[in-house]
């Protein structure tokens, strides 16, 4: 080996080692910031002059609940009779027998005079033809609607009072 290659691998050897000094400086810093937090926990808070406004006394209200119906009464309120209610005397239509969820849209067909009508499939495989103002599912639903992807359905429900109201409800041709 030569002297320059002996020189050279020395220096470099000297460079890399100096690269793996570590200096701990974290001391240094966490002391300049435990001071900085010391000082400024010791400063007496700065409070200058606060005007607070004056609240001019408002009217006076004496709250009576003897003049209110008490919540735990069992007198009934009485509501108004709704017109909405469904025809029990009526046939019922086949579909009548299959929950909404049960029924499935498969497509349309346009009848001449007629208007269209939904073919229908429910859960058991067969298929039925629906039109407008045909009945169907549980509850009381009739057909108000047909088009090439969708059916609008209109249902009766009976709310806890014993008053009928309507749902709408569409079905997706699938």
């Amino acid at each position: 080996m030569t002297k320059n290659t002996l020189k050279t691998g020395f220096i470099a050897s000297i460079i890399l080692l100096s690269g793996c000094v570590y200096v701990d400086e974290s001391s240094k810093n966490q002391k300049e910031l435990d001071d900085k937090i010391e000082k400024s926990l010791s400063k007496e808070a700065e409070v200058g002059n606060v005007n607070i406004p004056s609240i001019e006394k408002g009217q006076e209200y004496t709250y009576k609940n003897s003049d209110l119906n008490s919540p735990f009464s069992t007198n009934e309120v009485v509501r108004p009779k709704s017109d909405i209610f469904p025809d029990l005397n009526r046939e019922k239509d086949p579909l009548e027998d299959y929950a909404l969820s049960a029924i499935t849209m498969k497509g349309t067909l346009a009848v001449k005079n007629s208007g269209k009508q939904a073919m229908l499939l429910t859960s058991d495989g067969k298929i039925h033809k629906a039109k407008i103002g045909s009945y169907m599912g549980q509850n009381y639903g009739k057909i108000t609607q047909i088009t090439d992807k969708t059916m609008t359905i209109r249902e009766l429900f009976k709310d806890n009072n014993g008053i009928w109201f309507i749902k709408m409800t569409n079905i997706e041709k699938k």
